[in-house]
């Protein structure tokens, strides 16, 4: 989904995702996603030679599903390069798979962003 090399070391991911809205209608418009990856540097949270950052921008969209499901899509219009997420409340968001089933994470990786 980020475009990391599976050749590249990797034990973590920092996300960073800004969501633009239309300010007249509040309809979706731009993003940027900003991230970090790469290995940890030891006993901190940070990253081991500051890692790697990268930038994606581009359009984004709103899908209402079933059950009254709200799903986030960066990239709507190039499938092989959409991420999607599903708004679980207004401070949470959660990654989903290619088949729009939640990532599931474990005690130390976790897919779900939190607002700032």
């Amino acid at each position: 989904m980020l475009s990391i090399p599976a050749e590249i070391s990797c034990e973590f991911i920092k996300w960073r995702l800004a969501l633009q809205r239309d300010p007249r209608n509040q309809l979706p418009t731009t993003y940027t996603l900003k991230y970090t990856y790469g290995m940890t540097k030891p006993s901190t949270m940070d990253f081991l030679n500051g890692g790697t950052s990268l930038e994606k921008t581009g359009k984004w969209v709103i899908r209402k599903e079933a059950g009254n499901r709200e799903v986030f899509v960066l990239n709507p219009d190039t499938p092989e390069a959409a991420i999607s997420f599903v708004r679980l409340d207004d401070k949470l968001l959660h990654l989903l798979d290619r088949e729009g089933r939640l990532m599931i994470g474990h005690a130390g990786w976790s897919y779900t962003l939190n607002r700032k």
